[in-house]
């Protein structure tokens, strides 16, 4: 069984087009992607890696076949989380990291909405953004990971702390950009990143877009902490249907909830302009660290 432990993590960043990459990768002949093991923050999260423990995390792979070289987990907030880190060099030093990075303030725009869009996020934007100094000091992981905005895009910053627990050749890092102009040949960058046949090519579907929610009761129940929720998924739902499956129906309901409409939530130019500002020297050190021209992340995105 232990053949079968992840040796492949897709680490972020969020609203990056992880979840699409992730479906990409997981129709590849050669690699094992359990839709179960997308975005679960196994490495990051007590109640995964403390509580449940390994066996919990090794048994999604159990059924990977021999030919699936590739073992890939995915969460869009291990590159975040030094925690996480150190912890995935203990359970596998040698495997290798999928990054995908986006201009930071567009990023920090898309994850506020996404917070709204399932409820975490009350305040607007730019009170969420002057509440973020208290949030980033909170032990609670979930308002760290989904209701911190700004510190999530410095990625010099992040990529430099990844490096003190792994090599650079361990690590492949793309950009959100080319992964929208560009995506048969970012993806088959990929494949040969993971030593695949990068001849293989993917329908190339997009998935867990941001827009806004049909229902909000439907989106509370299948998201929030209610005792309903938890009697029918921790006690009922085990005896019939398997965690794949489970995901699967998640995932569906959700895509299915989610219009093509986005919030109407008023986001403020000058705000932009002003954080987004912040964002400059880590885009330089960036450039360096990938040896890529970013100059047009410097400007800051405009709000339609």
């Amino acid at each position: 069984m232990m053949m079968n432990k992840p040796n492949t993590f897709l680490i972020g960043v969020q609203k990056a087009a992880t979840t699409s990459i992730y479906n990409w990768l997981s129709q590849h002949p050669e690699v094992c992607a359990p839709i179960a093991m997308k975005d679960i923050s196994f490495f990051t999260r007590p109640m995964f890696y403390k509580e449940k423990g390994i066996d919990y995390l090794l048994k999604h792979y159990e059924n990977c076949q021999e030919d699936q070289k590739i073992k890939l987990q995915g969460s869009v907030h291990y590159i975040f989380f030094e925690d996480a880190l150190k912890r995935i060099k203990l359970f596998n030093p040698d495997a290798k990291f999928v990054l995908i990075l986006r201009q930071p303030m567009e990023r920090a725009i898309s994850s506020f909405l996404y917070a709204r869009k399932f409820n975490y996020e009350k305040l607007n934007f730019e009170d969420a953004l002057e509440a973020e100094k208290d949030r980033m000091l909170t032990d609670d992981l979930k308002i760290k990971s989904e209701c911190t905005y700004i510190n999530h895009g410095f990625y010099a910053s992040q990529i430099n702390r990844f490096l003190k627990h792994f090599s650079k050749d361990q690590l492949k890092v793309i950009l959100y950009d080319d992964l929208k102009t560009e995506p048969e040949k970012t993806i088959k960058g990929i494949f040969k990143f993971l030593s695949i046949n990068s001849n293989f090519t993917p329908v190339f579907n997009k998935h867990n877009k941001t827009g806004s929610v049909k229902s909000k009761f439907l989106q509370s129940f299948l998201l929030g902490e209610n005792k309903i929720k938890k009697t029918i998924v921790n006690k009922i739902l085990p005896y019939v249907l398997s965690e794949e499956k489970k995901a699967k129906i998640r995932w569906k309901i959700i895509h299915l909830n989610t219009s093509n409409k986005k919030e109407d939530i008023v986001i403020n130019q000058d705000v932009v302009e002003k954080y987004n500002a912040l964002f400059k020297d880590d885009i330089l050190e960036l450039e360096k660290l990938l040896n890529r021209d970013l100059s047009n992340w410097i400007k800051a995105p405009k709000i339609n």
